[in-house]
């Protein structure tokens, strides 16, 4: 393929830089700088949750069936809260145990760590789990419930039933709210259901046998401890009975499970990881630049590619955020791709001077990765998706010699951030010496 002029694709990062990846060219020029001001979590390559300090770049493995994916992206996210406490310590008096204990040991984790804890039933013919009381924070909230599991407890432990029920339970009315049942030894969501019906439903299989497991519901008006997350233990298979008669573990005292990870936030997908303790903690937003790209950029003429992923279900996104461009620093010229939630769902923006252009595409699938390769010239744009060309004008008015200089995830004006999802690579090509078919095939093989 023919070799870019500029090529970001991630890969080893240090401090706060994520170096690119060009053949001859300085390792630290151009690098994208990627700030946070709280330390996160990622998935690293051997597919362990690893704690990173702030300002480190939050580059994830993805993980499927508990095998790690071949490449990492850098994952990008808006602030958002965690509305659970003491999320690995399962042994504290904030979650309170019925029908079952805590142990004092601890196991290996899914960070690799001895901090994960295992819940050991011990009655019979009656509902056996750990929960926490959530705070006012939650009600009259659209939340997202999840935590790690891993059926019975070790290789020193009991088995478990190779069941697991994840609750939202309303205690004024002494019911759940909405629950689920999942299968984690196969990695299946069996049964769910309560008045208000769980969408979004996940159940994701790491190494060493342990899944994350959640979902997305709606919670009425209530004060602290109306809801409570609830990790139920001893759970039969859901088709031995009909709900909550599955619940009720029946001969099944001294079964296990283990625990790791609980979280709660305000969003329509599980987030990475978010560590607290006696107090709400939250993880604040990342930021993705690239400067001093002049020597890289021939402004007037050029093919400008990314290949990103949107976080799940946008549907919160309002119509002018999710924005990825390529500018002059500011938002005076500027090649703009913004995501958002409504039909047509992605759109993309030419600000040159005080004139401007936009294309909008009606189906951009953010459930799957977006390849978007934009060629540009006088009086000429076309743009490639998925491997098909989906627009040309032939009356583009094209920018100054070398004005595009900054690759960002703010529109080089401090707005319309994208802080929803995952940046795979950017790259630019200087195709002044390409023929027309050549940048056609060009196009068509970075967005296959």
């Amino acid at each position: 393929m023919i070799s870019p002029t500029l090529a970001w694709i991630v890969g080893a990062f240090k401090q706060t830089k994520a170096f690119k990846q060009v053949p001859a060219y300085p390792q630290n020029s151009a690098a994208p700088t990627i700030q946070r001001s709280s330390e996160t979590h990622r998935l690293n390559p051997d597919g362990l949750i690893e704690e990173l300090n702030n300002n480190m770049p939050r580059q994830d493995w993805d993980v499927n069936n508990g095998k790690v994916s071949d490449y990492p992206c850098i994952s990008l996210r808006k602030e958002e809260d965690n509305w659970t406490k003491y999320t690995q310590e399962f042994n504290n008096g904030l979650w309170q145990k019925t029908g079952g204990f805590i142990g004092q040991d601890n196991h290996t984790a899914p960070d690799g760590l001895q901090t994960a804890e295992r819940f050991t039933t011990n009655q019979t013919n009656q509902l056996c789990y750990v929960h926490q009381n959530l705070d006012v924070k939650v009600t009259d909230s659209k939340i997202y419930t999840s935590v790690w599991v891993r059926d019975g407890g070790g290789t020193q432990g009991n088995p478990g039933t190779g069941y697991f029920t994840l609750s939202i339970y309303d205690t004024v009315n002494s019911t759940d709210l909405t629950y689920v049942t999942f299968d984690i030894i196969n990695g299946v969501a069996l049964d769910d259901g309560g008045a208000n019906k769980p969408e979004n439903i996940l159940i994701k299989e790491y190494p060493n046998k342990w899944f994350r497991v959640g979902f997305f519901s709606s919670t009425g008006s209530g004060s602290s401890g109306t809801y409570q997350m609830r990790l139920y233990g001893g759970v039969n298979n859901p088709n031995t009975g009909t709900y909550p008669t599955y619940m009720e573990t029946d001969n099944v005292s001294g079964q296990q499970i283990q625990f790791w990870g609980a979280n709660i936030t305000k969003t329509k997908y599980a987030l990475p990881y978010i560590y607290a303790t006696g107090s709400f903690t939250d993880c604040k937003e990342d930021s993705f630049n690239i400067t001093n790209l002049q020597d890289y950029i021939n402004s007037p003429t050029g093919l400008y590619f990314i290949h990103v992923k949107m976080a799940a279900l946008q549907d919160y996104l309002t119509n002018s955020q999710a924005v990825i461009s390529l500018n002059d620093n500011s938002a005076v010229n500027v090649i703009a791709f913004n995501f958002k939630k409504t039909s047509p769902n992605m759109a993309m923006n030419f600000q040159v001077q005080t004139g401007s252009q936009s294309f909008y595409q009606q189906d951009v699938d953010f459930a799957n990765e977006i390849k978007l390769a934009v060629y540009y010239k006088t009086d000429y744009v076309e743009l490639y998706y998925n491997g098909k060309s989906v627009y040309v004008d032939t009356s583009f008015v094209t920018f100054d010699n070398r004005v595009l200089q900054k690759i960002c995830n703010h529109n080089g004006g401090g707005f319309n951030k994208f802080l929803e999802g995952d940046i795979y690579q950017t790259r630019f090509y200087d195709v002044r010496t390409l023929t027309s078919s050549q940048i056609k095939q060009l196009q068509k093989q970075l967005t296959q």
